[in-house]
């Protein structure tokens, strides 16, 4: 077997071989893209699990507090009710007051924390946009690697059609030395025939 006839079997070995290569570093590139990922929502799951504990944490202490209050003062209340009825409405209005808006106050602060969660979560999103993005360049990539192989193929069929013209070549070649032989030949049978 020539060197030129090894030459396909040897084009196919390198490219199993760089394939085997471009698959692995892929798979490779992927699982740490993906434990990388999983780490990132792990600690942001936890860092989630944590603010929301706080909050709730927050907001049963100022439950508790109020309610201890408002007991208080309803036992105030209920103790002074007979002699003070009008001015305990107008201290409970003053004092209503002022709870409401402590509450509104802790709410606004409430609403504040879900705006931040809500900005965390568009990051997240942005994020995975640019994952997004970045697959995109790696479908590019692939894409391009697929044109050059395009390319391979069009130079080996460039390479398969000169074979043909050699071949075509060497068949003429044959004919001619054919012709030539049964020249050669019939030429020998007349000289020694009239040799004789």
């Amino acid at each position: 077997m020539t060197k030129l006839e090894q030459l396909p079997a040897r084009i196919d070995a390198a490219f199993a071989r760089f394939s085997k290569e471009i698959t692995a570093k892929l798979d490779e590139h992927f699982a740490e893209v993906d434990s990388r990922m999983d780490e990132r929502f792990a600690e942001f799951g936890s860092r989630m699990d944590q603010r929301f504990a706080e909050v709730y944490t927050r907001m049963d202490q100022r439950f508790d507090e109020f309610g201890s209050r408002m007991d208080a003062r309803f036992a105030e209340v209920y103790a002074r009710m007979d002699e003070r009825f009008d001015e305990f409405g107008a201290r409970m209005d003053e004092r209503f007051g002022e709870v409401y808006a402590r509450m509104d106050d802790r709410f606004e602060k409430v609403d504040r924390r879900f705006e931040q969660i809500d900005r965390r979560f568009d990051g997240v999103d942005a994020r995975f946009e640019q994952i997004d993005r970045r697959f995109d360049g790696v479908d590019a990539r692939f894409e391009q690697i697929d044109r050059r192989f395009d390319g391979v193929d069009a130079r080996f069929e460039q390479i398969d059609q000169r074979f043909v013209g050699v071949d075509g070549r060497f068949d003429g070649i044959d004919r001619d030395l054919k012709i030539l032989r049964d020249g050669m030949k019939v030429l020998l049978e007349r000289s020694s025939r009239s040799g004789m």
